[in-house]
């Protein structure tokens, strides 16, 4: 009934995966058939080294320096070169969430190399696989599976079924199965590339450990967290055996591990997880997409584990780390912000939450965000501006979560429930009954409907989430599996030579 209490939050936490970059071995030297194109290979090196130090936006600087040293002549190793830096540019591009600068990118590195190396080159390949995981990050998921289609097709006929990239290919398949939702097909194809790859590159190699990664993903996004929790413990100890482990792969086994520990109540051991994965980062290391991930999970755990004010200080500095970074991804700056000002409101300091929820929601509608993800943000900022008695203000803010909620769901759909509650709450509380009864007739007939939708189907259907009493966060449903050498990772930065082009044919 409202006006029973307070609003409820919607938003809850936001945690998101964080996946590792797959970047392959950087060409020392650089041949002298590319002499003349030094300055560029350098460029390209420099690039691909920092996108391993998660420096994402300098890296983009450097491949679209590598693009201008590589010039526009007819001269195909010079073309090579520059579809090299231009694939890296997209890489950059799609990492830092630009994935329409990223798609130009690719295709114009993808035209250039079926001009000088044919249609069925691996070369051509990779770039078919950077463009498949775009579509992907778009939902765009028939493009996504034709383009792997396409990719896998040439590296099976060029590179035989066992080679380590065309198990890549049946990795990205597996993704796109994952996302459509058919999980035992995606189990399928990622054990597949995952013997593939422990046959011919190890059990420990990097590679082959992070498709181990890829299926503890796919686990903890269908909610087998114990099966997650042991596949990434295998991957860690995998490759913690190595002489050197490398932090690219290292820190995002440690964060991921640490959420699916959350996910089961057991922050207190996810805290020391996410400090080790600080700690493995360069003590001078800058800012980077990875520091704000980092840095707003172990806030959510501090959180958890009651240590409030060491929550607060390490999701003020995520924030700051985010808006020092400039390009940065909006799911990323949105999370570091909606979960401070959710643990500020806690401590009493309301005002604050509330800014933040006003730059996150300015972040959200500027990058084009989904209108479930809206429609929370505006709900939670409604239920602030309702505690600090702003009530004409939380009345709106309610009206527009409630219409981004019917945007995204219906208007019949019994998710719309606690936002259209919260609604009727503001508008008793601000002296408005009349227009309160209304909504509250459309709330009872949409329980009733829900209600026999239950029974009918004796399954709960999809109805909302209980509201919470007391007004605590609550983690939201963990995103959809995004395995690492499929998504936006299994874009590459290539190595500082031309050659690269056509080495992965041979």
């Amino acid at each position: 009934m409202a006006g029973r209490g307070g609003p409820t939050r919607r938003a809850g936490w936001r945690v998101l995966f964080l996946l590792p970059i797959l970047v392959p071995p950087l060409l020392v030297s650089v041949p002298p058939a590319v002499r003349a194109g030094e300055d560029w290979a350098r460029l390209v090196e420099e690039g691909a080294a920092l996108v391993r130090a998660g420096r994402l936006e300098e890296a983009r600087d450097r491949f679209a320096e590598a693009v201008e040293a590589a010039g526009g002549t007819e001269d195909p190793e010079v073309r090579l070169q520059r579809a090299v830096a231009l694939n890296n540019l997209g890489f950059a591009l799609h990492r830092l969430g630009r994935l329409e600068e990223a798609e130009r990118a690719y295709r114009e590195a993808l035209a250039l190399r079926e001009a000088v190396l044919g249609e069925e080159d691996p070369a051509v390949a990779q770039v078919l696989v950077n463009l498949a995981e775009l579509a992907r990050a778009r939902g765009d998921l028939d493009a996504a599976e034709r383009l792997h289609r396409r990719a896998l097709a040439i590296r099976e006929a060029r590179l035989g079924p066992d080679h380590p990239d065309t198990a890549q290919s049946r990795i990205g398949f597996a993704a796109v199965a994952a996302a459509r939702g058919r999980l035992g097909a995606a189990r399928e194809d990622f054990r597949e590339a995952l013997a593939t790859l422990e046959k011919t590159l190890g059990r420990d190699h990097p590679d082959t450990v992070g498709v181990l990664a890829d299926l503890a993903a796919l686990e903890a996004g269908a909610g087998r967290l114990e099966e997650a929790e042991r596949l990434y413990r295998d991957a860690l100890a995998r490759l913690e055996g190595r002489a050197e482990t490398p932090a690219d792969r290292l820190v995002p086994l440690l964060v991921n591990l640490a959420e699916v520990l959350r996910r089961q109540g057991r922050s207190e051991e996810a805290v020391p997880l996410l400090e080790r994965a600080l700690a493995s980062l360069a003590d001078d290391a800058p800012p980077s997409p990875t520091t704000v991930r980092i840095r707003n999970d172990l806030g959510v755990n501090l959180f958890e584990v009651g240590e409030i004010e060491r929550a607060a200080r390490v999701l003020e500095r995520a924030v700051a780390d985010s808006k020092s970074l400039g390009d940065v991804p909006a799911d990323l700056a949105v999370s570091a912000r909606a979960n401070l000002a959710t643990v500020l409101a806690t401590a009493g300091e309301r005002d604050r939450g509330l800014g933040l929820l006003t730059e996150a929601i300015a972040i959200e509608e500027k990058a084009g965000a989904h209108p479930a993800e809206l429609a929370r943000l505006w709900n939670d900022h409604g239920a602030l501006a309702y505690d600090l008695g702003r009530l004409e203000e939380a009345v709106e803010d309610f009206a527009r979560a409630v219409e981004l909620a019917e945007r995204a769901f219906g208007a019949d759909d019994p998710r719309l429930l606690p936002y259209l509650r919260n609604r009727a709450t503001a508008l008793l509380a601000a002296a408005r009954p009349e227009a309160a009864k209304r909504l509250e007739a459309r709330i009872r007939a949409l329980e009733a409907a829900s209600s026999s939708h239950r029974t009918a189907t004796a399954a709960g259907g999809d109805g909302p989430e209980p509201a919470a009493g007391d007004g605590s966060p609550r983690v939201p449903p963990a995103p959809a599996p995004r395995p690492a050498a499929g998504p936006a990772d299994a874009a590459k930065p290539e190595r500082g030579s031309a050659d690269a082009a056509r080495d992965r044919g041979r």
